[in-house]
């Protein structure tokens, strides 16, 4: 198995691009939307979602914690919006204490805390080099 999507995979755990719906595709205004899942043995392990220069989901099976597995699939979406966006964004939730570590942990810096309809949420964010 090679590199795919700028990340190398072990042998039993790859990333592929794409949903039932396509693979990386411009959305409404030119903004990239895009979808890696990490698979392995033929099971969906982790997925990210991109819209415009937000990391809009990303998730990994709890028993596929503490792998690298979010590791690299948050390095692989930084990769990808960091090529089009200066600064790049994702939100959590203020009491997941565990998401907050892993960001932070990544380069990731608390920018605003977002209150109103629904539950508040954290907004970070993360520039490329030179901004």
């Amino acid at each position: 198995m090679g590199r795919r999507g700028g990340l190398t995979p072990s042998r039993s755990v790859r990333l592929r691009p794409g949903t039932a719906s396509g693979l990386r595709r411009r959305g409404a205004g030119g903004f990239l939307r895009a979808t890696a899942c990490l698979s392995q043995d033929g099971r969906i392990v982790g997925l990210s979602i991109l819209d415009g220069r937000t990391v809009d989901l990303m998730m990994v099976d709890p028993d596929h914690h503490r792998r690298g597995w979010g590791r690299h699939l948050l390095r692989h979406a930084e990769e990808t919006l960091l090529a089009r966006y200066s600064t790049i964004r994702l939100e959590t939730f203020p009491d997941n204490a565990g998401a907050k570590s892993f960001y932070e942990a990544c380069g990731w810096v608390l920018a605003e805390r977002l209150e109103g309809e629904g539950p508040a949420k954290l907004v970070y964010t993360k520039s490329g080099t030179g901004d």
